[in-house]
């Protein structure tokens, strides 16, 4: 995934797909088709596992999920999943998609990358007209948004958690490394993520010489966890669909075992339950950190996305880079 020499990008990349009625066999019938589509966005399949209602890829750079209705991928490094709207549309049929989204958060090394926000969207809106957002300020934390598809009738409760932690102590790193040198530290994180995935089917990898990622699947739940261990820049990401999780337990459990120096929470949902989004947002904050920020958007598509940032009392993070992100 990188080396510890050289900065990686470890923030992904997302591109979601949402159709406007399921495709039965969509999954199987092309399975051939989704390594492909990662290769477009220049990734490529590490592995594979499924359910009866999903099928999660783990890949090269983070990961990709496929339903029958919906198709996920979220890509860090230099990859370009923007590039892979065409593949995904040869599979699925233009005239299928209801919505889509695609975003970005902001990069810290985002000269490295081979485009920005605006040349990807760009691609995209030669085949979908939408909106442009910021979630959250320039000089914080914050996520880039284009949406389409004001048709789509969004079921009510259709929600998506995800959390971003940066600045990571060394001691939190080293349990990523190939080899950790502290083997307790990892079987403690280990075990830490291991509580917040009960009856839950997973595949990780162990990145050389580090880096981690980790998929886990149950019906049509989903929840993903990436780790970029490097000493500039790391990075840690969690997304997950299941609403029967305390969002609040999810992020006491993680940011208290890997205590990263700042982290931001956004929470993805139907319109109407913006409401319930900011309360387990705002619950979500029982712990001795921060908060800098707390924002919601409606996207006039029936999604609201919610965005709460905080940072550690213990440490001085800098700001968030923007440069061209």
């Amino acid at each position: 995934m990188q080396t510890a020499d050289i900065v990686f990008e470890g923030a992904e990349k997302k591109l979601e797909i949402i159709l406007d009625a399921p495709v039965p066999g969509l999954r199987a019938r092309h399975a051939r088709s989704w390594p492909r589509v990662a290769e477009a966005a220049g990734a490529a399949v590490l592995s594979h596992m499924a359910t009866d209602r999903v099928d999660a890829f783990l890949l090269s750079e983070s990961s990709l999920f496929v339903w029958d209705n919906r198709i996920l991928m979220m890509t860090c490094g230099r990859t370009t999943p923007a590039h892979a709207l065409p593949a995904i549309l040869d599979v699925v049929g233009l005239h299928r998609v209801g919505l889509v989204f695609y975003e970005r958060k902001n990069l810290l090394f985002p000269e490295d990358q081979p485009l920005d926000f605006s040349v990807e969207v760009a691609g995209i809106e030669r085949y979908f007209s939408g909106c442009r957002r910021r979630l959250g300020p320039a000089g914080q934390d914050h996520v880039h948004v284009f949406c389409a598809g004001p048709g789509l009738t969004v079921p009510g409760e259709d929600m998506t958690f995800q959390l971003f932690m940066h600045d990571l102590p060394e001691w939190s790193m080293d349990a990523f490394a190939q080899s950790p040198s502290h083997t307790r530290q990892r079987d403690a994180v280990m075990d830490a993520i291991a509580t917040l995935l009960p009856r839950m089917r997973t595949d990780r990898h162990f990145f050389s010489p580090c880096g981690f990622s980790l998929n886990a699947i149950a019906s049509a739940d989903y929840f993903t966890i990436h780790v970029t261990p490097q000493p500039v820049g790391s990075y840690a990401s969690v997304e997950t669909n299941r609403r029967d999780l305390d969002y609040a337990l999810v992020v006491n459990t993680l940011v208290g075992a890997l205590q990263p120096g700042r982290f931001s929470l956004v929470v993805t949902a139907a319109a109407d339950r913006a409401g319930v989004a900011r309360g387990e947002h705002l619950a979500a904050m029982a712990m001795p950190y921060i908060p800098v920020r707390i924002e919601d958007q409606d996207f006039g598509c029936g999604y609201v996305k919610s965005l709460v940032t905080a940072r550690s009392p213990d440490r001085n993070t800098p700001p968030a880079a923007e440069g061209r992100s």
